[in-house]
């Protein structure tokens, strides 16, 4: 099921193109939009293939300042991300932090996670193992909390 659009962090960006998934995103949505801010921090990462951004994965800089709110509480990439939702009238977000997801509820965005990601693409034929999926991503150095994996794997189906 395809979704209309989504504003992504430099978090998952990262830790999808480690495990050569970063394509799941124009699969599962209509356009991706990574703001001007994320991409420079995956620029600024090296080891990151990241750095070279998908065609389908449109970078977007802010047309108006940014919410003081968000600059005090957030790094400059999760500021982005709801900034560039907000901005650009879209409802969903993919954020990682703790924080970050926390304010752009707040704000009232849809907040998606890496692992709920990953459990989408599941449910749509397009990945094989959640579980496998997110323990590579951990063995590339992504942390991951042992209650989401095991939250990703049941409702993958992968757990009872």
């Amino acid at each position: 099921m395809r979704r209309d659009a989504i504003v992504a962090n430099t978090g998952p960006l990262i830790a999808l193109d480690g495990i050569g998934q970063l394509g799941l995103l124009v699969r599962l949505f209509d356009r991706v939009l990574v703001p001007k801010t994320v991409a420079e921090e995956l620029t600024a990462k090296q080891d990151s293939q990241a750095t070279r951004l998908p065609n389908e994965l449109v970078t977007v800089g802010p047309t108006t300042a940014l919410d003081p709110l968000l600059t005090e509480m957030l790094d400059p990439g999760e500021a982005g991300v709801i900034h560039t939702a907000l901005a650009e009238r879209l409802l969903q977000v993919l954020i990682d932090e703790r924080k970050g997801r926390k304010l752009a509820r707040l704000y009232g965005l849809q907040v998606f996670g890496t692992a709920r990601l990953l459990v989408e693409a599941k449910r749509g034929g397009l990945l094989a193992s959640v579980t496998q999926s997110m323990e590579a991503m951990r063995s590339n150095g992504y942390w991951i909390d042992d209650k989401i994996l095991d939250w990703a794997a049941t409702v993958a189906g992968e757990r009872t």
